[in-house]
């Protein structure tokens, strides 16, 4: 292979494509980038064998071929360096020559019939808006279980129409996130992504800005579906990149049926600012942190009140203007998702419903209801 290009396209498309690279492997060659030169175009790629991320540049003055190569290495010696480099493959030994500014840098690689295959059988299954997956990532990633108990819930949920509806998921045990977009008729093709694929995905989307991605399904010789395919084409080639792929492994078995979940029978509802309550919740935390992780939550006419209460430390007790509905109530909640939860809220103010101390709590931006988030109240001793 020989190909030309410039060196912060490369650089570029070298740092996308690395994070699918495993530090530690039980097959070595999965620590190299697979470097592919067909026509003018380079894709790179890297897979840890459950996702395979590539990244394809345009170059000039081509020879198809391809090598594998260990990428940090080559990113070093790319850093700083002139406009343009020429790569080469070398049979003897197998690697990568790399001229740039008159000098020339010789790569130990791979052959690279020796790098795992990535899946080939593909079948469209919908079309979506990039910023509204890209959002539905982020709001619901925190939601996916840490714990392997249950390996579904260990998958960001997602439900895909051809019309390019969504509706994405995320659940632990103690709460849930859900965000929709679009009308949702007929039966969705449901797919079970890998939190760490989910991650990858948004890192390409926001590092490429494309405007749609189209999202494949890959069978096996069986027709089971095994793996999920994202295509994206980046609008205007940001940083010279012209398109991005992810082929990830699903995580098989049923989701739970989460929309049973939502509670309906609120009592109280209460609209506060979002940055104060953050503000209120962040000065309790020590006090929480030393009690059991609790936020004490209570809400009456037009105020709400955040406290958290250590046998050793102390209390801590604030009260923030509020727009309260229905019933006075009190809930408390664990500090850790009422921060996750108020850091992918964007909006002025949050709403919070709930029933009793001991019924789910519901969290959303009542300016923007496609995301909500249900989480289940700590129990303690008022």
């Amino acid at each position: 292979m020989k190909l030309t290009v410039e060196t912060k396209h490369l650089e570029a498309a070298l740092k996308l494509v690395a994070r699918a690279v495993p530090r530690k492997s039980s097959l070595p060659v999965t620590q190299n980038v697979l470097m592919e030169v067909r026509g003018n175009y380079l894709q790179l790629l890297g897979t840890n064998l459950e996702v395979a991320l590539s990244a394809v540049i345009r170059g000039s003055d081509g020879e198809d071929g391809a090598v594998a190569v260990p990428p940090k290495a080559l990113q070093e010696v790319l850093k700083g360096k002139a406009e343009s480099v020429t790569l080469q493959s070398t049979p003897k030994p197998v690697g990568l020559s790399v001229a740039l500014r008159g000098s020339t840098i010789q790569f130990n690689g791979v052959d690279a019939a020796e790098f795992p295959p990535t899946s080939k059988s593909e079948t469209p299954a919908a079309t979506v808006v990039a910023s509204e997956l890209l959002k539905g990532i982020a709001q619901c990633l925190h939601g996916v279980a840490r714990s392997d108990s249950r390996p579904v819930l260990t998958a960001l949920c997602m439900d895909l129409w051809e019309s390019g509806s969504m509706k994405l998921a995320s659940a632990d045990s103690f709460r849930l996130c859900t965000y929709k977009k679009g009308v949702q008729k007929g039966e969705p093709i449901r797919v079970l992504l890998p939190a760490s694929s989910a991650r990858l995905l948004q890192t390409a989307i926001q590092g490429t800005a494309p405007e749609v991605i189209t999202v494949t399904l890959h069978p096996d010789a069986k027709g089971v579906i095994t793996a999920v395919g994202f295509a994206l084409l980046p609008t205007k080639a940001r940083l010279g990149i012209v398109k991005v792929s992810l082929v990830s492994q699903v995580v098989e078995g049923t989701y739970p049926s989460y929309e049973q979940l939502m509670p309906t029978d609120n009592t109280t509802e209460v609209i506060v600012g979002r940055q104060a309550l953050l503000e209120a919740v962040k000065a309790a935390q020590p006090f929480a942190n030393d009690s059991g992780g609790s936020i004490r939550l209570w809400a009456e006419g037009g105020t709400v009140g955040v406290s958290a209460k250590a046998e050793v430390l102390g209390s801590y007790s604030q009260e923030l203007a509020a727009e309260v509905k229905g019933e006075p109530g009190k809930t408390a909640v664990n500090i850790t998702y009422i921060l996750e939860m108020l850091a992918v809220l964007k909006g002025d103010n949050v709403s919070l419903r709930f029933a009793t101390p001991s019924s789910p709590m519901v969290w959303a931006d009542p300016d923007d209801l496609d995301y909500l988030e249900v989480i289940m109240p700590m129990f303690i001793q008022w």
